[in-house]
């Protein structure tokens, strides 16, 4: 049974997907399996798997019908045999020590989660962030790194620059057909860990490139962004219950998703195009609003908008738009 096993989603990925893969198989750390799903791919993907799989005995290729990341998810899960459970986008790579870092500070701490800083980086390679590189450890309770998440202070709601042990997913499940899924994930893997620990050292490389979920969608509007709304609903269900002190920073994000939606739909200037979203959205933001009016962490002039677009939507939009056109 190997250490460490590792998944990567593969959908039309010709063009990254052999940079992703020999970062992995080069890791100083080679007690690992590593899953290449295939979903349903039109382009030479598949084929790339395969040959990877011929030449080395720790890579297992699945092909399988579409279903989209949150199934696909799943189905790693399921074949999974390792220890522990990591996983990489196939357009991304990983530090030639990834795998051996994280894995010795879960081992060594007693750890259940490992985590790190990521880089995000160009087409070329080029980086476009700089994230703290001081090799820092620290170690916290799964408390402070749940509030340090939803601060956006940690390493962000996603997934693949972290290690978890594998009996953290047990009874957790990705939401089928979901985008943005590993937040509906992360923070129960989180409070189930009781202890996290996390070094200050990026060796994720995540790339921006012009199309992809959220490395695309968010820098417009999108139908599929609206799958914050389920999330954020189960979310605070799961923290009224668990860790209550955080519902109103759950809120707060929660509130701003949704702002930002009806401003980047101002800004396309494509209201008519997206009322049933502009309707959806600003039904949400009537939901809230009573949490919106005691939480401290939302600006008072945004829970004045927030009552406006959910009492006169059409005038709450039409006078939002007009203060955004005032300002560009």
């Amino acid at each position: 049974m190997p250490k460490i096993s590792l998944s990567v989603a593969v959908y039309n990925l010709e063009d990254y997907l052999p940079k992703c893969i020999e970062s992995i198989l080069n890791q100083t750390f080679g007690d690992f399996e590593l899953l290449l799903i295939n979903d349903g791919s039109t382009d030479g993907s598949g084929k790339i798997c395969d040959a990877y799989a011929a030449k080395d005995k720790r890579v297992k290729v699945i092909h399988q019908q579409n279903v989209g990341l949150s199934q696909v998810r799943n189905v790693a899960l399921e074949h999974s045999t390792g220890d522990y459970i990591g996983f990489v986008d196939g357009d991304d790579w990983i530090a030639p020590t990834m795998l051996e870092t994280l894995y010795t500070l879960c081992h060594e701490h007693d750890a259940p989660i490992s985590m790190c800083p990521y880089l995000s980086v160009d087409e070329q390679g080029q980086p476009l962030n700089r994230p703290p590189d001081s090799k820092r450890i620290e170690m916290m309770s799964n408390k402070d790194a749940l509030k340090r998440t939803y601060e956006n202070k940690l390493t962000g709601y996603v997934l693949w620059n972290k290690l978890f042990k594998r009996s953290l997913f047990e009874g957790v499940n990705f939401p089928a057909k979901r985008d943005f899924q590993d937040a509906s994930v992360l923070y129960q893997l989180l409070h189930k860990a009781k202890k996290v620990i996390y070094i200050e050292n990026p060796l994720y490389f995540y790339l921006i490139r012009a199309s992809g979920i959220t490395k695309s969608q968010l820098a417009s509007f999108s139908m599929k962004r609206l799958d914050v709304v389920p999330n954020y609903n189960e979310t605070y269900a799961f923290m009224k219950v668990h860790h209550p002190e955080l519902c109103d920073m759950i809120t707060a994000n929660f509130f701003t998703s949704l702002r930002t939606m009806l401003v980047d739909i101002m800004k396309e200037n494509k209201v008519r195009e997206h009322r049933e979203a502009i309707s959806h959205i600003c039904q949400n933001i009537s939901a809230i609003k009573k949490r919106l009016s005691r939480n401290t962490y939302v600006d008072k002039k945004h829970i004045r908008i927030a009552k406006l677009l959910s009492r006169f939507p059409r005038l709450g939009i039409f006078l939002y738009s007009f203060k955004l056109k005032l300002r560009s």
